[in-house]
C-alpha cells in the first residue's frame, strides 16, 4: 500500500464513508431478500412483555453482579490504586460482547485487553497478572482452581 493510500485510508471520513456504504448494501440486502416485514411485525402481537422486561432485568442484575465479583478479583490482583468499577464493568462488558461473537472465548482476551488498556501505565501491574485475574475469576472447571490459583502467585511473583 502506497503512503498516500495509508494517509486516506486512516482519515475519519473515509472511515465514515465506508461506514454508509456497508450499512446501504446491509440495507439493499434486506429489502432484496429479506423476510416478509409485515409478518415479522405481526409475530409481536403474541409476546407478553412483562415476561421480557422481567429477563432483562433478571440478565442486567446478573451482568452486575459478576461485575462486581470480577472487580473484587482485580482489586485483590493488582496492587493500589485499583481500578474503578466503572473502567472494570466496561471492560467486563467488552468481555461479554466478545464471547457472543467471537468463538473460543476470546472475549477472556478482550476483557483483559480492555483492563489493561485503561490501567495507569507504571504501578507493577503486568498482563500476566490480569490474566491471571481472568483466570482465577472463571467459575467453570473449579476442579482446576488449585492448580490455577498456584499458577498465578508464580505469575505474580516474577
Amino acid at each position: 500500500m502506497t503512503e498516500a493510500l495509508r494517509v486516506v485510508v486512516r482519515r475519519a471520513w473515509f472511515r465514515v464513508l465506508v461506514g454508509v456504504a456497508l450499512l446501504g448494501l446491509v440495507g439493499l440486502a434486506l429489502w432484496w431478500r429479506g423476510p416478509d416485514w409485515n409478518a415479522v411485525y405481526h409475530a409481536f402481537d403474541f409476546v407478553e412483555w412483562h415476561w421480557i422486561a422481567l429477563a432483562v432485568l433478571i440478565n442486567l442484575a446478573s451482568v452486575s453482579a459478576r461485575a462486581v465479583a470480577w472487580h473484587l478479583v482485580v482489586n485483590q490482583a493488582l496492587p493500589s490504586p485499583h481500578p474503578r468499577h466503572r473502567t472494570v464493568f466496561a471492560a467486563f462488558c467488552v468481555g461479554l460482547l466478545a464471547n457472543a461473537v467471537l468463538p473460543a472465548r476470546a472475549g477472556e482476551i478482550a476483557r483483559v485487553a480492555v483492563l489493561r488498556r485503561r490501567l495507569a501505565t507504571g504501578r507493577g501491574t503486568t498482563s500476566r497478572t490480569t490474566r491471571c485475574a481472568v483466570i482465577s475469576s472463571r467459575p467453570s472447571a473449579m476442579h482446576t482452581r488449585s492448580v490455577r490459583s498456584w499458577r498465578c502467585r508464580a505469575c505474580s511473583s516474577r
